[in-house]
């Protein structure tokens, strides 16, 4: 029973709490005043019972006592989830963006659109120029970064280009080596192919890349 009653003014003590920072600075004196000596005290017993862990009873004295520590905790936690949300968006966005506008400015190019063409091929490199400002590439992963752009690039340029040019969407050319090396397979559709790599492409920034892990060699300008 007497555990009972000290979980009970364990739990008024933690509410009173969480009222000091949803109110800010100026109900901290009120907070402060509205816990007895004994109610503090049953924090430090509650580290001794099996109520709750020490690490719990702890952490609770720590936040009265220092009011600014949950801001602090719940901002860096939101920041390093943002950035590990973001990194992935950020790179497949970034990569898809350069490899379309490039397919379009080569499909406006050989479509005698050159006008155009050129503007599409500009800022198709201008996007992986500018690419070290936005994202905070870690050179220890450079060949992910490579995979995962050419892994999208075998996926969405050949669609792209055939859309611009009005050609059918799993058409194949004769003029180069990787044309030569599609044809290949036979008379088969290679989206499957496509669709495949596209997986693999976005699955990359996410999987291996923005996970979190080894970000002490970043390179970010």
């Amino acid at each position: 029973m007497k555990n009972n009653d000290k979980g009970k003014r364990f739990s008024i003590a933690a509410i009173l709490i969480a009222l000091l920072f949803l109110f800010g600075g100026h109900s901290q004196s009120f907070a402060q005043d509205s816990f007895e000596s004994d109610d503090l005290s049953i924090l430090s017993e509650l580290s001794d019972s099996s109520i709750v862990s020490d690490s719990t009873a702890q952490l609770t004295l720590n936040l009265y006592n220092s009011p600014d520590l949950l801001t602090e905790e719940l901002s860096s936690n939101y920041k390093k989830r943002r950035r590990g949300m973001s990194e992935p968006l950020k790179i497949i966005l970034i990569y898809t963006g350069s490899i379309v506008l490039n397919a379009v400015g080569d499909g406006l190019n050989d479509s005698d659109r050159k006008n155009w063409g050129h503007v599409c091929n500009a800022a198709s490199i201008g996007l992986l120029v500018t690419s070290p400002f936005i994202i905070d590439y870690d050179r220890s992963k450079w060949g992910w970064y490579l995979t995962s752009y050419v892994f999208l690039r075998i996926t969405f340029f050949d669609w792209t280009y055939n859309l611009t040019r009005e050609l059918p969407l799993d058409y194949i050319g004769t003029s180069n080596w990787w044309d030569k090396g599609l044809n290949s397979f036979g008379p088969y559709s290679t989206a499957p192919i496509r669709l495949v790599s596209g997986i693999v492409g976005i699955h990359i920034p996410i999987g291996q890349i923005g996970n979190g892990k080894n970000r002490s060699h970043r390179y970010r300008h």
